[in-house]
């Protein structure tokens, strides 16, 4: 009978050097054995998304959550089942970022009180169609059960409002562990609720990504975070873009700058209000908003980045009139390009309100000149302001680019 020989070491770190990422930490956890080897070869993750409760690492979730029957909840509660709002102390100096507040807790409790009238009102419809259906000898009972289980959640949310109301204690809680992709789920284990929320997160960062010889190379890493987002300081990242979603943007970006001193970024993300001031915006050629202020088209501080991205669901001709006129009152660089993502009539109508401005003459290219679709704007004797669009594919229904960018007078 033929045996066939172990792996020797170098064909062992050749094996796990090309397993898929998750594979490959969840052997390491579950085999000690190979756990030196796997450490020493340099991970790589294509798409690392973190919150406050949950770290997806390309298709996979590995999740936390405060758990009871049908419901769960992605912030630490207290007595009540309210948001708990307790002070945070971190003795071991980790990467904490708290975005919590009390505003944040009102609107959470205002959401739940919209969502319990959707789902009451949503049940009364349903449960008078599936009176109809049975009246007329129909089956519907996988209907009828997914609406028994959403009356059921209703009934959890009516229950944690009584409780806040009048001070009684909330059920007993667990965290809910999940590992899982698209098609399958890894594992589902339920926790006792002996330590935060944030403290759980921060282990199981600990546990996926500690001990390892050369920096994690992630080629995108996005964050958001609404409740405690809490890292070990020794978490070792090289990243190429960056993304930052949600609010409590400016916390973000100054908590994580350590963690990232290693990366050469080569484009930031943004969503939502941030500081225009804000250092780390200086480190990437390539910067991309998403739904920006108004104020970002009006600062004087102009970004060294040369080129500028904007993804807005609406995007006013006074935002790009302001981005001009304030580009013609103090400069800007040769090569700076602003992107503008909007619908065709939009952009049409730009250009109308552009071309009113001192000096504006529709040319710079020949066909979209006669056309009236591109504008050059002079800022001084060497350089000029470029206005053109071009047609893009889009799926969000903004299927065209306004571009804005300097360049030399020819």
């Amino acid at each position: 009978m033929a045996y066939s020989l172990p792996l020797t070491y170098p064909s062992l770190k050749c094996v796990i050097k090309h397993m898929e990422v998750n594979s490959r930490i969840q052997l390491s956890q579950r085999c000690p054995s190979i756990r030196k080897a796997e450490k020493s070869i340099p991970l790589k993750i294509g798409h690392l998304e973190l919150d406050q409760c949950r770290v997806k690492i390309n298709n996979t979730d590995y999740s936390l959550a405060v758990v009871c029957n049908y419901f769960s909840s992605p912030y630490d509660l207290d007595e009540v089942g309210s948001m708990d709002l307790g002070e945070v102390i971190d003795e071991q100096r980790d990467v904490v970022v708290d975005n919590r507040s009390l505003e944040e807790g009102e609107k959470r409790i205002l959401r739940m009180e919209y969502e319990l009238r959707m789902l009451t009102d949503d049940w009364e419809k349903k449960n008078a169609l599936i009176g109809e259906a049975l009246k007329k000898e129909l089956k519907m009972t996988t209907e009828k059960s997914e609406l028994v289980n959403r009356k059921c959640y209703v009934g959890i949310i009516k229950s944690l409002f009584l409780s806040r109301r009048v001070g009684v204690p909330a059920p007993i809680w667990d965290i809910d562990f999940v590992n899982k992709n698209k098609l399958i789920t890894f594992r589902d284990e339920k926790l006792s609720y002996n330590m935060k929320l944030h403290q759980a997160f921060k282990y199981l960062i600990f546990k996926l990504f500690s001990g390892r010889r050369d920096a994690i190379q992630v080629k995108k890493l996005s964050i958001e975070n609404k409740g405690i987002l809490r890292v070990p300081a020794s978490l070792n990242l090289k990243v190429t873009h960056l993304e930052i979603l949600g609010s409590g943007v400016d916390k973000i970006a100054i908590s994580f700058q350590p963690l990232l001193e290693g990366s050469s970024l080569q484009s930031i993300k943004l969503n939502n209000d941030f500081n225009i001031e804000n250092p780390i915006l200086q480190t990437s050629p390539l910067l991309i908003f998403k739904n920006p202020n108004e104020n970002l088209f009006r600062a004087r501080s102009a970004f060294t980045n040369v080129r500028v991205e904007l993804e807005k669901s609406t995007i006013f001709p006074r935002e790009a009139l302001d981005l001009i006129a304030n580009w013609l009152r103090h400069g800007k660089e040769v090569g700076t390009i602003w992107n503008f993502s909007l619908t065709e009539v939009t952009a049409l109508v730009c250009f109308k309100d552009i071309r009113k401005l001192p000096g504006a003459k529709y040319a710079g290219h020949k066909t979209s000149s006669q056309l009236g679709r591109s504008v050059l704007i002079p800022i001084n004797a060497f350089s000029e302001i470029h206005i053109f669009d071009e047609k893009e594919e889009a799926q969000d229904g903004n299927d065209w680019s306004l571009k804005i960018t300097v360049r030399r007078k020819l």
